[in-house]
């Protein structure tokens, strides 16, 4: 063999051994490049929408990535959208709201930017200590009034404590102090200083009777009515406006209604129906005597929790945005406090908050007949 011959031979070999070595090299590379890949981290964050989607629906995707999209969207790292309406809940008989849920529902009136809402969060909202899955305020920049009157109620005023507490709020909230007894001795004097206030007259339940508090009952004489109101009149002279403590038997009576009506009448007195039944014949009373019937919307803290409330006075600011005013009722309890302290912002710069006369002056003079009713636009 030739030396020619010789060295082509070995090139040969050597090209093929060079060719085997790399084709190995890269079939190992890419074996172990998948397989990394496999386990490698994704950062949800890096993914774009169409990405994330499908990762939540992908049974193959791994354990941690399907986490971190969960955390990501709770955290609103991920942008979305949605409105959600309310529905009446008229399941306790003495809290049932009478309200027109045609106010609350989307219509045809509501265009798709709609969708395009402002959220505004409170710092309190927004902090990942205190999330506790309540629902986020959402202002609707397509609603049909400018800013919208809200009156809020603060029953059960008893002490000087939980007056002044709510009062510090500076919210033009409409206090509605309970009669003069041993336990709310102060509240004649208080009254005083108040810039506006109310009486909550305790009237006769179905299922519940306070202790120590002069109640009215189911038959009690025309007398009996007139001698307690000329006492809660002679406490609190510049009395103007009443609302019921429970009464939801007493405010089902025509005859008891009646006759109490008339006596307020005659000492100046409005009537405001707490509404704590929806069999309430105030608004048929009032109506055949050509009057407003007063009447709450919403009760704020029948559930005395922080996110129950927020969700409860996101449904009266939609109710308001809605009709042009809303009645809201709570109470004096810390978590209602806290609440309203959280909204204060946007009570006072989105909505205009008046007292119980203002508005009823308000739908007076729009010829409203009941709080059902909206105002005419642009008000």
């Amino acid at each position: 063999m030739s030396d020619t011959q010789f060295y082509k031979k070995q090139f040969v070999v050597i090209l093929f051994v060079f060719i085997v070595t790399t084709l190995a090299l890269l079939s190992f590379s890419w074996y172990y490049m998948k397989k990394d890949s496999k386990s490698k981290p994704i950062d949800p964050l890096s993914l774009d929408l169409k990405d994330i989607e499908h990762l939540k629906t992908n049974e193959k995707a791994p354990i941690s990535i399907q986490m971190h999209v969960v955390e990501s969207a709770i955290d609103n790292k991920i942008p979305k959208t949605a409105v959600k309406i309310d529905s009446i809940d008229s399941s306790k008989k003495d809290n049932a709201a009478l309200i027109d849920t045609s106010l609350i529902m989307q219509d045809a009136r509501e265009s798709n930017e709609t969708q395009d809402f402002a959220i505004q969060n409170d710092k309190h909202l927004n902090s990942t200590k205190n999330r506790d899955k309540s629902p986020i305020y959402i202002k609707n920049p397509q609603r049909y009034y400018k800013k919208p009157k809200v009156v809020i109620i603060i029953d059960d005023l008893a002490t000087k404590k939980d007056i002044k507490l709510f009062e510090s709020l500076h919210l033009r909230l409409t206090p509605s102090l309970l009669p003069k007894h041993f336990f709310s001795k102060d509240n004649p004097d208080v009254a005083k200083t108040l810039d506006f206030y109310m009486i909550h007259l305790p009237l006769e339940a179905h299922n519940f009777e306070q202790q120590d508090v002069t109640t009215l009952h189911v038959g009690d004489s025309p007398q009996t009515i007139e001698s307690y109101i000329t006492q809660i009149k002679k406490d609190f002279p510049t009395l103007t406006y009443i609302n019921n403590h429970t009464g939801s038997r007493y405010t089902e009576s025509i005859k008891d209604m009646q006759e109490l009506l008339q006596v307020l009448t005659r000492h100046g007195i409005i009537f405001v129906d707490s509404l704590t039944t929806s069999k309430s014949v105030v608004g048929k009373l009032l109506k055949k005597q050509n009057k407003i019937h007063l009447a709450r919307n919403v009760f704020l803290d029948n559930e005395v929790n922080t996110s129950a409330i927020r969700k409860q006075l996101n449904k009266a600011l939609r109710i308001a945005d809605k009709q042009g005013y809303v009645i809201a009722i709570g109470h004096p309890k810390q978590a209602t406090y806290q609440v309203l302290k959280e909204y204060k912002e946007i009570l006072l710069n989105d909505y205009e908050m008046l007292y119980i006369n203002e508005l009823d002056l308000l739908l007076q003079k729009h010829n409203v007949g009941d709080t059902k009713t909206p105002l005419p636009l642009l008000q």
